[in-house]
């Protein structure tokens, strides 16, 4: 049996017992390292540290992905992304919520097409309604359809083949 220190927690001195393959643990071994398990938790858990610096139990929980979040928060009055921040570990997470959009509104008196506007973070947003066909032209061929808002026209043939 040997002591080894592990190089990859350097503020927690961590002690590994490392037995040869085949060595089994005693009773006294056994005990030795549960004490010494017993006494670095006590210390980690008496430590005072600063805020947002981690612990053995936070460190743990962050890696295993129990994060201890805050409450969803918009970013400022003007966004509609919301974030949310790990307290042990600070990483954050965001999300964008549903826009607070106005009603479509007609951009213009000629044209169909409609804007809207979301009231927090005044993003635009576009569509174009629906012609509102007027009553059709006869050609010698088709019936013209004519949008009485935009003047965009629409042909149907007057006879089908």
């Amino acid at each position: 049996m040997s002591l080894i220190k592990c190089q990859s927690f350097p503020l927690l001195s961590v002690m590994l017992l490392v037995y040869p393959p085949g060595e089994r643990m005693n009773r006294e071994s056994v005990l030795g390292l549960v004490l010494a398990i017993m006494l670095l938790l006590q210390r980690w858990g008496n430590m005072s540290r600063p805020p947002g610096s981690m612990g053995f139990f936070d460190f743990v929980k962050c890696f295993t992905g129990f994060h201890d979040w805050t409450a969803w928060g918009f970013d400022n009055d003007y966004s509609c992304n919301q974030t949310r921040v790990c307290r042990s570990c600070w990483r954050y997470s965001t999300i964008q919520v549903n826009h607070s959009w106005t009603d479509f509104k007609y951009i213009a008196s000629d044209s169909c097409e409609q804007e809207r506007t979301c009231t927090r973070c005044n993003q635009k947003g576009k569509r174009t309604a629906p012609h509102n066909w007027g009553e059709p032209e006869r050609d010698f061929t088709q019936y013209i359809y004519k949008c009485i808002r935009c003047k965009e026209t629409h042909c149907e043939p007057l006879f089908s083949d």
